[in-house]
């Protein structure tokens, strides 16, 4: 199948049945590619026209969540017939009003129709902060959350942060960011005491580890665990952060092998 047939495939799954889609790690992957080549440049531009650079990897997300959250868009672009991909690049600049803090956005189908949908204000992420004085039964609830957030990443993860994955979780565990400015220095530390794993896999580890923009809070895997016992893989936003970071873990192997 050619990338439109892919795309259509992708988008009609997710308009029927989202969840058994965004399991099929095959058929998600595909679909991320394709999102990657096609879509990504629109939030890209969209983003800077108000004044925020996104990274790719971060643009892919906004565009997933957005159409994983809206099955009716993804049925949208589906009637798009002639171009879908032109359509799709409508909607989700649409998506970075959302991502920005714009409470609303609106859509006008190929029908011209108008749909609007409103969204929640994007919060300000509040990263978990380090207690100065742990005690026991803290100390090991924050253990337990490390461990967890290892066994989820484990499967997912490769090279050289496999063998220090624990290690490497709970120094993200011990040193949360004041705000999202933060989390590069932090990184930048972090790099600097373990210069032997690549850059772009403690990124990678970090944005799940902490969470990613703009709303950490949302997205952080360790988070997850600190405040809940349930599978983060049944919250949307969660898998959809796991699979962005198997995805970002992949590419970075493939690129230093």
């Amino acid at each position: 199948m050619n990338q439109r047939e892919i795309f259509r495939e992708a988008l009609e799954a997710l308009a029927t049945d989202r969840d058994s889609f965004l399991r099929d790690e095959e058929s998600f992957s595909a679909f991320l590619d394709i999102i990657r080549s096609r879509l990504v440049p629109a939030v890209l531009k969209a983003g800077q026209l108000r004044a925020y650079d996104y990274h790719r990897d971060e643009a892919a997300s906004v565009i997933v969540a957005g159409l994983v959250e809206h099955p009716m868009l993804c049925r949208q672009i589906l009637d798009a017939a002639a171009d879908p991909f032109a359509y799709g690049s409508t909607v989700v600049r649409e998506f970075v009003k959302q991502e920005l803090g714009a409470e609303k956005a609106t859509y006008a189908s190929p029908s011209g129709d108008e749909c609007r949908f409103t969204f929640a204000p994007v919060e300000t992420a509040e990263p978990h902060p380090a207690p100065e004085h742990v005690s026991a039964d803290e100390n090991e609830h924050l253990r337990t959350a490390v461990m967890r957030t290892t066994g989820t990443l484990a499967p997912y993860t490769g090279g050289s942060v496999a063998v220090d994955l624990v290690g490497l979780v709970a120094w993200f565990a011990l040193h949360p960011p004041a705000d999202a400015s933060r989390s590069g220095l932090l990184l930048d530390q972090l790099q600097w005491e373990q210069p032997h794993h690549d850059r772009r896999t403690l990124t990678a580890l970090a944005n799940i580890t902490w969470g990613g923009r703009p709303d950490m809070a949302a997205t952080s895997l360790l988070g997850w665990y600190l405040t809940r016992d349930d599978d983060p893989h049944g919250s949307l936003t969660h898998l959809r952060a796991i699979r962005l970071y198997q995805s970002r873990m992949q590419r970075t192997l493939l690129s230093v092998a």
